[in-house]
Formats: C-alpha cells, structure tokens, sequence
C-alpha cells in the first residue's frame, strides 16, 4: 500500500536518486549513445569518402570491427576498394571510441 502525504512536509528521502544520476542510466537504457555513435560514424564515413560516392553508399552497421557499407553499384565497389586504405585510416583517425579493422562492401540497388 502506497502512503500518501497529506501535510506540506517532504517526505523521507530514503531511496531518492537524483536525476543527474539517472541521466547515463537512461541513456544506456534508451540506445542514445549508440545513436550518436552511429550518426558520428556515418558522418565520419561521408566525409572520408567524399563526393559523389558520399550519396552513393550508405553505413549499414558496425559489428565486430567491420564496418558495412552498402553500394549501389558494382563498379561503385571496385572503385572504392582501390581506395579502402584510404578509407579506412581516415575513419580510424576520425573515430576513436570505435575501433574499425576493415570495411565490407554490399551492392544494394535500389528497388
């Protein structure tokens, strides 16, 4: 049974947490950081790839080390593993809270 208070007294402060503690648990909880991870890398990877392959390619995920990048065409592939070196000391440069070891290419059309 939940006890109500009736008089202007605050009640106990027994089991009380305060909201600047609760922020990282919220956080972590709701996925924001993994978001704004996400939303770094995807602009580190734009800026690393430059124009016009930057709309021509997509970050799918990050997983283990392996950086997925969807293309839309195969010769887009051939052309960026040429420069995947490049690419890839660029992006570990720009990102330090995740470690990338390669990237892997996927040809995805659009339908």
């Amino acid at each position: 049974m939940k006890r109500k208070f009736t008089s202007p007294e605050m009640p106990p402060r027994t089991g009380v947490v305060h909201i600047a503690d609760m922020i990282p648990q919220l956080i972590s909880r709701f996925g924001i950081q993994k978001r704004r991870n996400f939303e770094h890398i995807i602009r580190a990877w734009n800026s690393a790839v430059g124009e016009p392959f930057d709309s021509l390619t997509s970050v799918v995920e990050l997983k283990r080390g392996t950086l997925t990048i969807a293309v839309k065409h195969n010769a887009f592939v051939q052309e960026l593993s040429f420069r995947q070196d490049e690419l890839l000391k660029s992006l570990q440069t720009n990102i330090t809270d995740e470690k990338i070891k390669k990237i892997k290419w996927i040809v995805k059309t659009e339908t």
